[in-house]
C-alpha cells in the first residue's frame, strides 16, 4: 500500500524468499516507499507555505540491475493546489449562464448543446460517468437541432435533460479545481476550464427548462387562420 500500513511477510528476514512466476516478459514495476513523502501531512516547510512549489524529498535509491549496482535519483515536488479564483469563476458563470437563459430563451438550446459537449470532455472517469457524458452530449446535440429547426418545444425537455445530465457529471468533477495535478492528456488548465462551462451550462440548461414549466410562452397565432379570404 501507498503508505505502507500493511504486514510484512510471516517468513523471517533471514529466510530464502519463495519466488513465484507473475510474467514472462522481461520488465517489472513496482512501489517503492522511499520514492514518496510517506506521512499523510505535508512537511512542515509546505505547511507554513502550501502555495508555493517547492521539493519537499530527494534521494539516491539503490538496487541490483542485472547484477549490477544500480542508482535511481528520486526528487519529490510540492505541487500548490489551484488559485481559489476558479472556484469564484463557477460562481460568475453560472450566473452569467442563468441570466442568459432567462433574458433569451432561445439560447437555451446553444446552453444545452455546450453543456452536452463540454461534460464529455475531461480528465479519465468511471465507465459509468462516461455513459453519462455520451448521453449528455447526444442529449445537448439533439436539443440544439431541434432549437435551429425550430421546434423548441420538442427541444425543452431533451435539452433540461442533457443540462441535468451534464451538471451531474460536472459535480463528480468537481476536485478537478482544488486538486494540485490533474491527470489526463488536456492541460489541467483547459480542463478546469471545460468543467466549469459545462457546470455553468448545465446549470442554464436545466433552468431555461424549469422556466418553460413555470411560465410557458405561448405560441404565435396561425397566420393563415387570419389570412384574408380571397375575393
Amino acid at each position: 500500500m501507498r503508505a505502507g500500513h500493511v504486514a510484512g511477510p510471516s517468513e523471517r528476514l533471514g529466510d530464502a524468499p519463495d519466488w513465484e512466476l507473475i510474467d514472462t516478459g522481461d520488465t517489472v514495476s513496482w512501489h517503492d516507499h522511499r520514492s514518496h513523502w510517506m506521512s499523510p501531512k505535508p512537511p512542515p516547510i509546505v505547511q507554513g507555505d502550501p502555495g508555493t512549489e517547492r521539493v519537499v524529498l530527494e534521494d539516491d535509491l539503490s538496487f541490483i540491475e542485472d547484477g549490477e549496482p544500480a542508482t535511481a535519483h528520486v526528487v519529490v515536488t510540492w505541487q500548490p493546489p489551484p488559485s481559489q479564483l476558479w472556484l469564484l469563476g463557477v460562481s460568475a458563470a453560472n450566473l452569467v449562464a442563468l441570466a442568459l437563459v432567462t433574458l433569451r430563451r432561445r439560447s437555451a438550446g446553444f446552453v444545452a448543446a455546450i453543456a452536452g459537449v463540454g461534460a464529455f470532455v475531461g480528465r479519465p472517469a468511471p465507465f459509468s460517468c462516461t455513459i453519462a457524458t455520451v448521453l449528455a452530449a447526444a442529449l445537448g446535440i439533439a436539443a440544439l437541432a431541434l432549437h435551429l429547426a425550430r421546434r423548441e418545444r420538442s427541444a425543452i425537455p431533451l435539452g433540461t435533460a442533457a443540462g441535468t445530465v451534464a451538471l451531474l457529471v460536472a459535480v463528480v468533477r468537481f476536485d478537478t479545481l482544488s486538486r494540485a495535478l490533474v491527470p489526463g492528456s488536456i492541460p489541467a488548465t483547459v480542463q478546469r476550464l471545460l468543467i466549469l462551462s459545462t457546470m455553468a451550462a448545465g446549470a442554464g440548461a436545466l433552468f431555461a427548462g424549469l422556466l418553460a414549466v413555470a411560465s410557458p410562452r405561448r405560441s404565435p397565432p396561425d397566420a393563415t387562420r387570419y389570412a384574408p379570404t380571397p375575393s
